[in-house]
């Protein structure tokens, strides 16, 4: 159940309003997929009895892209709120 519900929140995050900072131009434009591999790999050290909140801080959020901590910031997003 762990993992859906971290799922959903990645896809919150993935699909919500876009970042200000998106370039002018689509030739500038960049596609980050390192929040995405350390997502996965985060999930797939998720177990039934490990800490969650500690992997996705090591795995994922202490690993994040400017884009993502960006986003983690303008919503004031915190660990807590999982």
């Amino acid at each position: 159940m762990r993992k859906i519900c971290t799922l959903g929140l990645f896809m919150q995050i993935m699909l919500s309003s876009g970042q200000p900072n998106y370039p002018g131009e689509v030739s500038e434009a960049q596609l980050i997929f390192s929040d995405l591999e350390n997502f996965s790999e985060c999930l797939s050290k998720l177990t039934i009895d490990c800490d969650t909140i500690s992997l996705l801080n090591h795995y994922y959020f202490d690993r994040a892209s400017a884009g993502l901590k960006e986003y983690i910031s303008r919503h004031s997003l915190t660990d807590s709120m999982l």
